[in-house]
């Protein structure tokens, strides 16, 4: 790797870095020329801090889930390496905005629109789902929007096999506090169904124009479990029975997203609200909630050892770093 003192230029020989477009709890994200291929793609970094055994293994994990899971609605991986004791992913660097800023700018989406996104989202989630992988961190800051209608789910860093170990201890929640499915939120772990819940919410807040949950981590966190989602009656029935569904608190009373493929419908394709290209920047850091959070319940002391009951980001590798996007 090349270093100036502006810090590393060249990684592996071949992606040269550019300008820093995203920073996350355990990884930064640059814009990047592949000098092989000359083409743009976008390399994400594991922090210094971060590169416990632990989080080499959540980060290596990542790459394999994505080396493993390639659909059109899914950021693909490109490559992976190590350039001295740096870890690097590449992706395409996907043009257009996150959902989320989509929303904070414009409101509330068309319902066609928004049922373009939940098509492309189901279609993604059934086929990691069939290869036994939950997502995990479902919100729309981790839908990404190209002006010309692609639509890709990103960030799969706390991603994991649904039936196999949980990569987190017991008592722990990992996730986004106001994208949870309830039994994320208890500390249960999370499975399929806990997918198509967060998937109700981000089309709830892109047909309402506001997250359901608001306010700091913890009591977003205690809305999730104590308060169902309020779907306002002046939504179309169709949509209103179909949130109900997914939003239901009994995961297996939930549509399984091979289900919901079939249950959404677009009768009037059109494109998606994203704004004009604009010049490269990084996001401010008050722009999204906090990438990946992990909480311990109340009193909770895991191991014998203190640990407080605060939400907020632990070095235990489970944020995750915002999704490969340029910003638009």
């Amino acid at each position: 790797m090349t270093l100036t003192a502006a810090g590393p230029t060249v990684l592996g020989g071949r992606y040269r870095l550019g300008a820093r477009i995203a920073l996350g709890g355990s990884a930064e994200v640059y814009e990047a020329v592949d000098v092989r291929l000359a083409r743009r793609v976008a390399v994400k970094l594991l922090l210094a801090a971060d590169r416990g055994p632990d989080q080499v293994a959540r980060f290596t994990e990542e790459a394999r889930l994505l080396a493993a899971v390639g659909h059109p609605h899914l950021v693909p991986l490109l490559d992976a390496g190590l350039d001295g004791d740096r870890r690097y992913l590449v992706m395409p660097l996907i043009g257009g905005e996150d959902l989320a800023r989509i929303i904070r700018r414009g409101g509330p989406l068309p319902p066609p629109a928004v049922a373009r996104v939940g098509l492309a989202l189901a279609e993604a989630l059934a086929h990691i789902h069939a290869r036994g992988i939950v997502h995990r961190d479902l919100k729309p800051a981790n839908v990404l929007m190209e002006p010309h209608g692609g639509i890709y789910l990103a960030d799969f860093g706390i991603a994991h096999a649904w039936d196999g170990p949980q990569d987190t201890a017991t008592g722990c929640v990992v996730g986004t506090a106001g994208y949870l499915a309830p039994e994320q939120a208890r500390g249960n772990g999370a499975m399929p169904a806990s997918d198509v819940f967060s998937l109700g919410l981000i089309l709830l807040e892109a047909l309402t124009g506001r997250p359901e949950y608001t306010g700091p981590p913890m009591e977003r966190l205690a809305g999730v479990i104590h308060r169902p989602p309020q779907i306002p009656p002046g939504l179309p029935p169709q949509w209103r029975a179909l949130l109900a569904s997914m939003l239901c608190p009994d995961p297996v009373r939930r549509p399984t997203a091979g289900h919901l493929r079939g249950l959404i419908a677009s009768p009037v394709p059109m494109p998606m609200p994203v704004s004009a290209p604009a010049p490269l920047a990084a996001p401010p850091a008050s722009s999204t909630p906090p990438e990946a959070e992990v909480y311990h319940r109340p009193g909770w002391t895991p191991g014998g050892r203190h640990r407080s009951a605060r939400a907020g980001r632990h070095a235990s590798g489970a944020e995750q770093a915002p999704a490969m996007r340029r910003r638009r």
